[in-house]
C-alpha cells in the first residue's frame, strides 16, 4: 500500500477496475500534481500538496525501497521491448531421449556438426531442439556438472530466451540466434574446447598453463565455464532486439538510448535482459557459492563483454585488440598474470562471438545469400521509417539506392575479411572461413553485373530470391507500446480499425488499440492500414518507436510531393502521452 501511495495513488485499490475508472483516476492524479501551480489569471498561489509521508525511518529501509524500485524499473524496460511472456509448457519441450525423437535428433546432430548448417530450413521445433542439444551436450563438461542445473530448469530458461525474440524481425530473430550459437559451437569443437556430438565419451580437458617452454595458445586460457558463458552469450546476444539499430534509437532519442548514454545501447539492453531471464526462471549459476564468489563474477563479466563485442560500431577497435594480442601470444615468455588473464580471455571470447555473429557471410554462398536477403529487408524497413520521420537514411537502408552485391562486397572487404584474417592468425582452427569469404566475394562480384541481383530491393515478407522460404512470424508476437520520448506535433492520432477482429489487439496489448493516443502508420509495403479480409480487420504486427524530430513537412519519396497540412502527419495539438506504433513485417 505504501508503494502505491508513494507513486501518487490517492486510493488503494483492492481489486481490478474497469478501464473507464482507470482513466478517471489518471485525470484525478494529473489534476492533483498540477494543483500547486500559480493560476495564470491571478497572482494567488495555490497551495502545493503536502509531501508524501514515507514508510521508512532509517538508512536501511530507504535502500530497500531504492532496490525495489530498481527492480521495478528493470522489469518495466524489459517488458516494453520484449514480446509478452506466456506460460512455458515444459512437458511439451523437446524430449530428446524418447524413441520417436532419436532419429530426428541424430539428423539434427549431423546438421549441427557441419559448417553448411542452414537454420532457415529448420522448423521452429527443430530450432529449439538444436539449442537444447547443444546446451545439454555442454552441460556434461566436468566443471559444469557441479552447477546441478536440472533439465526442466534448463528447458524453461531456453524457452524463455526463445520467447523474448521478435519473430517479426526479418533478420534479428531467434533463427539468427540459433545460427550464431551453431557457429560458436562449431568453432569450440574445432578448438577441442568441446567434444563433438558423436564422441564416444568426454575426455577430460584441462587448460594448459602457459610457461616459458611451450608457446601459450588461446585454447589454453579458456575453462569449461568460459565455454558455457560463450554459448549462453551466443543464444542471448540479440534477445529482445526491436528490429532497428543503435543509430535509429540514438537519433530518435529513445529513453533506452538515454539510459545507456548512446553507447552500445542495444547490446547493453540484451545483456541486461539475458541476466534478468536467468534470475526470473531460476537458472542460477554457482548458486551454491557465496554471493560475492569470484567464479560467478568472472562468469558474468565474460557473458556481458561477449555481448558488448557484437556492437559493430566498435568493430575496428576489436580487430586492433586482436592484432595486438597475436603479438603477445607469439612471445615465448607470455604468461598473463591473474589480473590480466580475464582481459585476455575477454578478447578471445569477443573475437569468437564476433566471427559467429557475422558468420553468415562466410557460409556457403546459397546460405550467405538467404541471410543477405533478410538483412537488407530489415535495413530497408528501417529506412522506410527513417524517411517518414525525417531521420538521416543510410545508403544500405534506402531501398531505392541499395545494391545487394555492392553492400555484400563492401562488408566482406571492410568488416568480415579483416576480422576473420586476424582471428585466424590468433586461432588457426577457424582459418577455413577465409576460403568461403573469398569464394562468396567472387560470386557477388560476378552477380554485380547481372540485372537480377542489382535491382532495387522490394519488401517481401514471405520469402527471398534464393528460393529459401523464411518464416518471419511463426509465433505471433504482440505490439510494443511505449510512451514517446518527445511530443510529435506533426503526427495526428489515427483511428485504428474497429469492429470484428479488433479484440485480437486488445488481448495482446493488454489494452485496446482503438485509443486517441495511439498512432499507426502503414507497413513498409503500400498496403492500406485498414485492409479488410472476410469482414475482419487484418491483424497487424506493430513495433513502437520514438522520435525527437518536429517536422513541418514530410516528403513523399515516390512523387516528391509535400504532404499537406491536413494529412495524418500534422497536428496542431500536442500531448505528452503520444505513442507511435509502426509495422515492421
Amino acid at each position: 500500500m505504501l508503494e502505491c501511495l508513494n507513486k501518487g495513488a490517492v486510493d488503494y485499490l483492492l481489486k481490478p477496475i474497469r478501464s473507464e475508472v482507470a482513466k478517471t483516476i489518471f485525470l484525478h492524479i494529473h489534476r492533483s500534481n498540477t494543483s500547486g501551480m500559480r493560476s495564470p489569471r491571478s497572482n494567488s498561489l495555490i497551495e502545493y500538496p503536502s509531501p508524501i509521508i514515507r514508510g521508512y525511518s532509517n538508512y536501511e529501509e530507504r535502500l530497500d525501497e531504492i532496490f525495489a524500485k530498481d527492480k521495478w524499473l528493470t522489469d518495466t524496460i524489459i517488458q516494453y521491448y520484449i514480446p509478452p511472456s506466456s506460460l512455458l509448457d515444459i512437458p511439451r519441450s523437446p524430449r530428446l531421449n524418447s524413441a520417436s525423437e532419436i532419429e530426428r535428433t541424430n539428423d539434427l546432430k549431423k546438421k549441427l556438426a557441419e559448417w553448411e548448417f542452414d537454420s532457415h530450413k529448420l522448423s521452429e521445433g527443430d530450432l529449439m531442439r538444436c539449442v537444447v542439444i547443444i546446451f545439454e551436450h555442454a552441460m556434461e563438461l566436468d566443471e559444469l556438472r557441479e552447477l546441478n542445473v536440472s533439465t526442466d530448469i534448463l528447458h524453461r530458461f531456453l524457452f524463455a530466451i526463445r520467447q523474448a525474440y521478435h519473430d517479426s524481425n526479418p533478420y534479428h530473430n531467434f533463427t539468427h540466434a540459433v545460427d550464431v550459437l551453431q557457429a560458436i559451437f562449431f568453432f569450440l569443437c574445432k578448438m577441442n574446447l568441446l567434444p563433438t556430438l558423436f564422441s564416444a565419451g568426454y575426455n577430460k580437458r584441462r587448460g594448459k598453463s602457459c610457461n616459458n617452454q611451450q608457446r601459450c595458445r588461446p585454447n589454453d586460457l579458456l575453462r569449461d565455464s568460459d565455454v558455457f558463458a560463450l554459448l549462453l552469450a551466443s543464444i542471448g546476444h540479440d534477445v529482445g532486439h526491436p528490429g532497428v539499430n543503435n543509430d535509429f534509437l540514438i537519433q530518435s532519442q529513445t529513453p533506452l538510448a538515454q539510459l545507456y548514454n548512446d553507447k552500445s545501447v542495444l547490446e547493453s539492453f540484451h545483456a541486461m535482459t539475458l541476466f534478468n531471464l536467468m534470475q526470473k526462471y531460476g537458472f542460477k549459476i554457482y548458486d551454491n557459492k557465496p554471493p560475492c564468489d569470484s567464479n560467478y563474477s568472472e562468469f558474468r563479466k565474460i557473458v556481458v563483454n561477449a555481448i558488448l563485442a557484437t556492437d559493430m560500431q566498435l568493430h575496428n577497435n576489436y580487430v586492433k585488440d586482436i592484432k595486438e594480442q597475436i603479438l603477445r601470444f607469439e612471445s615465448l615468455d607470455f604468461n598473463p598474470s591473474p589480473q590480466k588473464l580475464l582481459e585476455e580471455k575477454n578478447i578471445i571470447v569477443g573475437a569468437l562471438i564476433k566471427c559467429a555473429d557475422i558468420s553468415n557471410t562466410a557460409r556457403p554462398y546459397h546460405i550467405a545469400k538467404s541471410w543477405s536477403n533478410v538483412l537488407l529487408q530489415e535495413f530497408t524497413c528501417q529506412g522506410d521509417l527513417e524517411k517518414k520521420l525525417g531521420l538521416p537514411v543510410a545508403p544500405n537502408n534506402d531501398r531505392n539506392r541499395v545494391s545487394q552485391p555492392d553492400s555484400q562486397i563492401g562488408f566482406i572487404d571492410f568488416c568480415a575479411m579483416p576480422l576473420f584474417k586476424s582471428v585466424s592468425e590468433l586461432i588457426p582452427e577457424i582459418g577455413f572461413t577465409i576460403d568461403y569469404l573469398e569464394v562468396n566475394r567472387r560470386t557477388w562480384n560476378d552477380k554485380k553485373d547481372t540485372d537480377g541481383d542489382n535491382r532495387s530491393l522490394r519488401h517481401n515478407s514471405s520469402g527471398n530470391d534464393s528460393g529459401v522460404i523464411v518464416s518471419l512470424d511463426s509465433r505471433q508476437n504482440s505490439p510494443i507500446a511505449v510512451p514517446a520520448a518527445r511530443t510529435l506535433p506533426y503526427l495526428r492520432p489515427m483511428n485504428l480499425p474497429d469492429g470484428p477482429g479488433s479484440e485480437a489487439h486488445s488481448d495482446d496489448c493488454g489494452k485496446s488499440l482503438n485509443r486517441d493516443d495511439i498512432l499507426s502508420t502503414a507497413e513498409a509495403s503500400d498496403a492500406p492500414l485498414t485492409q479488410q479480409i472476410g469482414g475482419r480487420s487484418r491483424r497487424r504486427s506493430l513495433w513502437s518507436f520514438f522520435t525527437k524530430n518536429k517536422l513541418k513537412a514530410i516528403i513523399n519519396s515516390n512523387n516528391n510531393n509535400v504532404v499537406d497540412n491536413n494529412s495524418d502527419y500534422h497536428n496542431n495539438e500536442s500531448t505528452s502521452s503520444s505513442v507511435i506504433c509502426c509495422s515492421i513485417q
